[in-house]
């Protein structure tokens, strides 16, 4: 089946990322700022599009104060396009990027329901063939009865595939090699890391921001964990060797017995 890392790469070296919006639950979760995120980064990406944004922007000023998504699409996003769409699309194919949708869906019920029927319209982004989007979301029932139109291609992502254990592993590769000599602290680091894993990002993520803090021995304690049996006892074991590595301190100790008290 592959994975998101080589469906991009199948894309073509040419393609270019020209937007990554990021839905956050705690720092960027209001489906009513989607458009205008979406259009600050193709301004930034594209200074033929950011010409024409900011123009739009100085004509109308309380563009982003309309309330219609729809609206705020057509003028910030799919004009700019238009104007320029037999250039740029010479130019080979640009890519949007769209993650964690469903951390918006709390927000503002009315704005996440015209945000899905954006997506979900046949004629999004249709004029622009060479304009390739990428939505990353929880499978949530509202996201997956919507996303039932024949122009949208479903993708499951698998942790247990070795193509996402590939990609994992390339992501610790490159994270590793910020820390000088990281193998002189811990021989075969990358391959056990890649290995403990098991298919998660998350893992992999927290491990790196771990070990950040004191890399030679943290990622010794790492290393030496005990394997994992899946996925979810993979971060068990990290949590629990976080957990004994931080309380070696202890006032940190106290600290985090209150905390996690009160939680």
């Amino acid at each position: 089946m592959g994975s998101l890392h080589i469906i991009l790469n199948e894309l073509g070296f040419d393609s270019r990322l020209a937007a990554f919006v990021r839905f956050d639950r705690n720092d960027f979760n209001d489906p009513r700022l989607f458009i205008l995120a979406l259009a600050y980064r193709l301004a930034s990406f594209d200074h033929r599009l950011g010409e024409i944004i900011v123009d739009v922007v100085q004509q109308r000023p309380n563009i982003a104060e309309t309330q219609k998504l729809s609206e705020q699409l057509e003028s910030l996003v799919l004009e700019p396009l238009n104007k320029h769409c037999n250039e740029m699309q010479g130019e080979g194919p640009i890519v949007i990027v769209i993650d964690g949708l469903d951390e918006c869906m709390q927000n503002s019920r009315d704005s996440f329901s015209e945000l899905l029927q954006l997506f979900t319209d046949d004629h999004f982004f249709a004029p622009f063939p060479h304009v390739r989007v990428i939505i990353a979301s929880r499978p949530e029932y509202a996201i997956r009865k919507a996303f039932t139109k024949n122009h949208i291609y479903h993708f499951p992502l698998d942790i247990t595939t070795p193509e996402t254990h590939a990609d994992v592993k390339l992501f610790l590769t490159h994270e590793l090699s910020k820390i000088p000599n990281f193998e002189d602290a811990a021989p075969g680091a990358l391959d056990t890391l890649a290995h403990r894993a098991s298919g998660l990002f998350i893992w992999a993520r927290v491990t790196i921001d771990f070990i950040a803090g004191d890399p030679d021995k943290r990622l010794r304690e790492v290393v030496k964990a005990d394997p994992p049996a899946d996925a979810v006892h993979a971060l068990t074991i990290l949590y629990h060797t976080a957990l004994d590595c931080i309380a070696e301190d202890k006032d940190m100790e106290a600290d985090i017995r209150v905390t996690l008290g009160i939680i």
